[in-house]
């Protein structure tokens, strides 16, 4: 066992790997030889105030567009204006979940501009228009 993997057996002798250094998902190999990868955790994001009545559409959407791309949906994030800090929360379910993907109807739901604390920790996905902002790394000092 390396040190920062879990891994877990199961009766039906199912191995399940996923690297919490390196947010590396790794495959199962079941007893009969078939390889299954595991999928990313995403998490979708709105904001009440932007969506309105469509509420119930866009989280859908979300749901609908993480899973055409691979992942494993868990749960839709929802704040309000009246939300204290939002990015600052959204940034902490992305840690606690250790999110790869956060969906979102659009750039609109995350403010005016990129947030950069969140791109640092997992990629974007917008639904309109569907773009993939990628996680990018911190800048290591010369």
């Amino acid at each position: 066992m390396v040190p920062g993997r879990i891994q877990i057996r199961n009766r039906s002798r199912s191995d399940f790997e996923f690297d919490s250094r390196s947010l590396a998902f790794t495959t199962t190999t079941l007893s009969a030889g078939t390889v299954i990868p595991m999928k990313p955790p995403a998490i979708g994001y709105l904001r009440r105030d932007i969506s309105g009545v469509a509420q119930s559409w866009d989280e859908t959407q979300i749901r609908s567009l993480a899973e055409r791309l691979g992942y494993r949906f868990t749960k839709t994030v929802v704040f309000s204006d009246r939300t204290a800090d939002p990015i600052g929360r959204l940034l902490d379910v992305v840690i606690t979940t250790e999110a790869a993907a956060i969906v979102t109807p659009s750039l609109t739901h995350l403010g005016t501009d990129l947030p950069h604390r969140i791109v640092a920790a997992c990629d974007i996905i917008t639904v309109t228009p569907e773009f993939t902002h990628t996680r990018t790394l911190p800048a290591m000092p010369a």
